[in-house]
């Protein structure tokens, strides 16, 4: 130890810990020219006086030290080993007194602030561990006075794999941890051990490590490795969720009960870090391609599988059993008990949203797989509940059933179609039974015998003749919207705004999640009503009937006239709305503006007509992503009247649409066509699903109005 070194660690002891009197031991007589070169100390105001206790007598130093300078400090300097207790002349004043001794491993155990001067034998066993300044150092910030060697060894392993904590299960899980830290995980080889425990093997640590893995986990071999820890910890974690139902074959990898509690939390632990999750996920795959965890596991009943989260091929074989589950229960459907089943293992590891997808473990299909049965299940009691039977004595009843319960389903087909769609990009076929289930109840069950319900109430040639009126009773029409919805709020005063959002195609099914999402998200206080949609139902005149108006008609090319002006672009109901005192404006160009922009350009403006258009335009191009589409739109329609809100001080937002959409994902057969062979005569727009024109006659294929 160099001349600096010994007068800091004297510094940490006279100043630092205000020691009054100091033993310093010195049998090789290293530092007697040191001591007999100075007679004093000075740290600072600090004066300390050196005594050699071979050139004083003990009882001189005694009266010195107890009554003639009291105050004074003292460095007491022996060039023997300290005396024996009944050969201690000055054994009282030592025992409240400081020893110091100045070779390396004191004062390792001085810098390090260990109490126990047994372990200087232990650290000097150490001492590779301590040539680095760095290693020291952070092997300083986890020790306590009170350690011991095995606690001393856990935390020099600590420094080494970089655990803060200090923990044995932490250092434990850095060590699995280290194993995918080499060329992105993508070549995981658990029979190596990993470049860390050969810094612990170098160190004289390997021991310790596996007393320390005996007394937390019962693990003991004769030739010990980091796999076989590995393994065994994992087994017993499965163990512990499968309860009795282990298969045998793993019986020998079940830690003693002593230490299984433990085996369980280190393994949770590692599984649930937001750092280290990860990891877990690469290297218990690996794990469970070794040891064919999937066969072992493929006979094991749902329930006993509910509580494990140790491997991710668990989640494939809950989630095959709980899809055959929902479709033996079509006839006896239990959304309950699916729905309680799929929210357990949402939250688990595999399928929950927090931990974050990759490559080989697809969280977001697993959750949307879970999804889809919890929806199929929904859609099989609501099918239970009608039996498809919709009948009602007036239209106006059969329109309330849907908007009262009936849309449910168009809502949930939709939400199905878009979780298998989510599922599926893994090319998973798990979903297709139940997907042709549902697919073919909803076309030929829903939708077939609601048409004829609502037929029965359109056909011309039928008891009742909607189409000479089309009005129900107690609904209002769609061209009845800005008479009854908007006039009432801009007559109740000067200052009130209306801001009127068109969404094109957006159904009423979608318009309800969309309320929910308001109301649940944001906690607005958002309301759903309906109206009867114009006839033909297509945009120009969906937007046509929105606009202020006393008379919709059309000119002699079937355009949509607002009290005989062209409706057909922006610019043109921009001019009608002028007379309101109304704007017109599309959603992307909204958002965009700044919060004092956007308040200048609507300031004198009573109604503000803003277009949006994600699902229409989706629908006429890319037909197979209309789910999709209305999912977007939900999304963005929420924050567009979130943005109104917060920085257009709108305080009375209407959110409505031109028309809706029907889709299935199976084409119509041709059976459910009605083909026009020859146009009529009179026909100015004619369209795969309305033909509009002049005396038009009959077609036998075409209801007419």
């Amino acid at each position: 130890m160099d001349t600096k070194q010994l007068i800091n660690a004297l510094s940490r002891l006279f100043v630092e810990e205000a020691v009054r009197i100091v033993f310093w031991h010195d049998p090789e007589r290293e530092f007697a020219d040191f001591v007999n070169g100075h007679p004093f100390l000075n740290f600072g105001d600090e004066n300390i006086t050196i005594i050699c206790a071979d050139q004083v007598g003990s009882f001189e130093i005694k009266i010195r030290l107890e009554l003639e300078e009291p105050g004074s400090k003292f460095l007491i300097y022996s060039p023997t080993e300290e005396p024996d207790f009944d050969e201690d002349w000055l054994l009282d004043i030592r025992l409240y007194s400081r020893s110091f001794r100045a070779d390396r491993a004191s004062m390792l155990l001085d810098e390090l602030g260990l109490d126990t001067l047994q372990l200087r034998d232990h650290l000097v066993t150490r001492c590779k561990f301590f040539d680095n300044k760095d290693r020291l150092a952070k092997l300083k910030a986890l020790a306590q006075p009170e350690d011991l060697e095995l606690d001393l060894d856990r935390k020099m392993m600590a420094v080494l794999c970089r655990s803060s904590q200090a923990n044995y299960f932490d250092i434990v899980q850095r060590l699995f941890q280290s194993w995918t830290d080499t060329e992105s995980a993508k070549n995981i080889d658990l029979s190596e051990p990993p470049a860390v425990w050969g810094d612990l093997v170098k160190y004289d640590l390997e021991d310790p490590f596996w007393n320390l893995a005996d007394i937390h986990f019962g693990f003991r071999q004769e030739t010990p490795s980091l796999r076989n820890l590995l393994i065994h910890l994992l087994i017993t974690d499965l163990a512990h969720g499968l309860q009795e139902n282990l298969p045998g074959a793993y019986d020998h990898f079940v830690l003693p009960q002593t230490g299984r509690h433990n085996a369980v939390v280190c393994i949770a632990q590692w599984r649930d870090s937001a750092s280290k999750g990860l990891g877990y996920d690469l290297i218990s795959e690996w794990i469970e391609n070794e040891l064919e965890i999937e066969a072992q596991l493929v006979g094991v009943d749902l329930e006993h599988l509910l509580d494990c989260d140790t491997f991710s091929v668990i989640e494939k074989l809950i989630l095959r059993q709980l899809r055959d589950r929902v479709l033996d229960t079509s006839n006896i459907p239990d959304p309950a008990g699916i729905r309680e089943v799929a929210a357990k293992r949402r939250d688990g590891h595999w399928a929950n949203a927090v931990q974050g997808d990759h490559s080989r473990i697809p969280r977001q299909a697993y959750r949307s797989a879970y999804n889809a049965m919890e929806i199929a299940s929904e859609y099989q009691a609501l099918q239970k509940e009608y039996d498809h039977e919709y009948v009602a004595e007036r239209a106006c009843d059969l329109y309330s059933q849907y908007t009262a319960r009936l849309y449910r389903f168009d809502q949930l087909y939709r939400r199905f179609c878009e979780a298998c769609d989510e599922a599926e990009k893994q090319g998973w076929d798990l979903l297709k039974k139940l997907r042709d289930w549902v697919e073919q109840d909803y076309s030929q069950g829903f939708l077939k015998n609601l048409s004829v319900a609502w037929g029965s109430f359109v056909d011309p040639g039928g008891t009742v003749n909607l189409l000479s009126t089309w009005k129900l009773e107690g609904v209002d029409n769609q061209y009845q919207f800005f008479k009854n919805h908007i006039q009432p709020r801009l007559s109740l005063g000067d200052h009130r705004k209306v801001f009127v959002i068109i969404s094109d195609a957006l159904r009423f099914e979608a318009a309800e999640e969309l309320m929910r999402e308001l109301n649940g998200k944001y906690r607005y206080e958002a309301k759903l009503s309906s109206m009867l949609g114009v006839l033909p139902s297509y945009t120009s005149l969906g937007m046509a009937s929105l606009l202020p108006h006393q008379e919709l008609a059309y000119n002699d090319k079937a355009d949509a006239l607002v009290d005989g002006k062209p409706t057909g672009s922006t610019l043109q109901r921009q001019a009608i709305l002028e007379s309101v005192g109304g704007i017109v404006c599309k959603a992307d160009d909204l958002l965009e503006m700044k919060k004092a922009e956007g308040r200048v350009y609507v300031e004198n403006a009573k109604v503000i007509y803003i277009y949006h258009n994600s699902i229409d335009i989706v629908g006429e191009s890319k037909e197979s992503q209309t789910f999709a589409a209305v999912r977007q739109a939900i999304c963005e329609l929420s924050d567009l009247v979130r943005h109104l809100i917060n920085n257009f001080n709108a305080n009375h937002v209407l959110v409505t649409a031109d028309h809706g959409f029907l889709f299935t994902e199976s084409a119509p057969e041709e059976t459910e066509k009605s083909p026009i062979k020859h146009a009529p005569s009179g026909a100015i727009k004619t369209k795969k699903r309305y033909v509009l024109g002049k005396d038009l006659g009959v077609q036998e294929a075409a209801w007419h109005g």
